[in-house]
């Protein structure tokens, strides 16, 4: 459950007062609730627009040779379907303008998705369930960019290491939590040209090739649990989120594939409550989900 290793930002609070319930002990399962055999939730997250970020204006690092076309500015940018390939045998056989012509440069297109999930019972409903009914989900319906992949409840926030622990933190209070992870995917794939010699009768040919790329922004949404809520109910704020690597690109100069790189990373509110703020990508998952009691 614990994400690999990587360098971590963490955020004060900045901003007005808070509208989660005090810190409490996380409670036992609560008693069925009638008419239902258990504890009903549910939460629906749509989301759109979702587009990863370039890290300069050049063509994708796609080729063993480079053009002057193929270069441009380092910076973060909206990722393009911009690429060119070709060997340094193409020089001797094909016009530069006609390769230059030839590249691919296009707008990214966008990625959307939805997730609705409700499931009954104590504990995620990713997991066999302390009470009935079993299996817990009532309905699933997942489509597209946006996941939810993990629902957890009776957790503790351990400053030190930014991220929930089952054991109350040595020095901290009882301060249940709940927390949504969420994985927001953007997958694209394309095809360019790749120019060669290929000897006669015309030397000059290009074949097409394909990109092929991910990249997910990994969030985490928590609430503390009010009095009597097995998971925690309302608005869970963005306090956590690990975002990707800009997609690299061709430099203005340096060796022939020297590439413009921007690294991914985790944002992360020191205190699991408050809201991060802005991440330093482009495309910027939402600021809060809702969970909901529906029985």
């Amino acid at each position: 459950m614990v994400p690999e290793a990587r360098e971590v930002s963490k955020r004060r609070c900045c901003c007005g007062g808070s509208t989660e319930p005090g810190a409490i002990p996380c409670p036992e399962c609560p008693d069925p609730v009638s008419p239902c055999a258990a504890p009903q939730y549910r939460i629906e997250l749509s989301v759109g627009n979702i587009l990863p970020d370039s890290a300069g204006k050049g063509a994708l690092q796609v080729s063993t040779h480079v053009l002057e076309c193929m270069r441009g500015t380092c910076g973060r940018t909206e990722y393009r379907r911009k690429a060119l390939a070709l060997s340094v045998l193409s020089l001797g056989v094909c016009e530069v303008g006609d390769m230059c012509d030839a590249m691919v440069d296009q707008d990214g297109p966008y990625a959307d998705g939805k997730h609705n999930i409700e499931w009954a019972g104590c504990n995620s409903p990713f997991l066999p369930q302390l009470d009935p009914p079993d299996p817990a989900t009532v309905e699933d319906i997942q489509t597209g960019a946006v996941t939810i992949t993990e629902v957890y409840s009776q957790l503790y926030w351990n400053p030190a290491t930014c991220f929930w622990t089952n054991a109350v933190p040595p020095g901290i209070a009882n301060d249940c939590r709940s927390y949504v992870r969420v994985e927001f995917t953007y997958t694209d794939s394309f095809t360019y040209k790749f120019f060669d010699d290929f000897g006669p009768p015309d030397p000059c040919q290009s074949i097409d090739q394909t990109f092929t790329f991910t990249r997910t922004w990994v969030c985490y949404y928590s609430r503390r649990n009010g009095a009597g809520q097995y998971t925690a109910l309302g608005t869970y704020r963005l306090v956590r989120c690990e975002y990707p690597p800009a997609v690299n690109t061709l430099a203005p100069t340096g060796g022939s594939t020297a590439p413009c790189t921007l690294g991914g990373g985790v944002v992360c509110a020191a205190d699991g409550l408050t809201y991060i703020g802005s991440i330093p990508t482009l495309w910027q998952p939402p600021a809060s989900i809702t969970v909901t009691r529906t029985c």
